[in-house]
This record gives structure tokens, sequence and C-alpha cells, in this order.
């Protein structure tokens, strides 16, 4: 996987309904009606994050009849899950984050999510 394919599932997971979306694919795919009716968003909200995953390659829609079938393509989250896990930081107190910023950070997030 490359830098620019691991930065465009970044992006596509950078939003909460967008991870939700694949936690639920994870489990098999689904028609379009049997996602809406797991998150509290509507049709073209769903379209528009559907457009996200299946760009940066991590899902993939097929045409049924009406319906529209969602599958997550678990070979490129396996590349994905491989690329990150290739990333490491040298553990030692000088790249440990001190307590002020991890609670900084912390309070940030909690204003953020209000």
């Amino acid at each position: 996987m490359t830098e620019h394919e691991a930065a465009g599932i970044c992006k596509a997971l950078g939003e909460l309904n967008r991870i939700k979306i694949v936690r639920s694919l994870a489990n098999g795919s689904k028609c379009a009606s049997r996602i809406l009716s797991e998150l509290d968003i509507t049709q073209p909200t769903l379209s528009h994050h559907m457009k996200f995953l299946t760009e940066c390659g991590l899902a993939v829609t097929k045409r049924c009849g009406k319906n529209t079938v969602y599958t997550l393509c678990c070979k490129k989250l396996d590349q994905f899950k491989a690329f990150i896990s290739e990333l490491e930081c040298l553990k030692n107190s000088d790249n440990d984050c001190p307590d002020d910023l991890n609670r900084d950070l912390s309070e940030t997030e909690t204003r953020k999510n209000k």
C-alpha cells in the first residue's frame, strides 16, 4: 500500500458514520436500507459516505435490481492494517507524551464532541 492510498483511507475513516459503516460491513455485505436502519442518517448522506469508502477502495458496490449492496473489501482493509502496523514509535521518555499534553488533548476532544 502506498502512502497516498493510506492517506485516502485515513480521510475516509475520519468521520464517525463511515467508521460505523465499515464496522457494520465487517459483519457481511448489506443493502443500503439495512445500513440506513442501523444509522441515523438519510439516504443521500449514506451515498455521500459510501462515495468516500468506495473511492479509497474500502468498499465495493453492486446493484441488485433496485437495491444497492455494499461489501467491505477485506483485502484493502488488511493492506491498510499492515501499513499502519509498520508505523512504530520509539518507546523512551523523550518521545512519550507528557501527562499535561494528554490531559489537554482529552479536554480538547471533550469540547469538540459537545
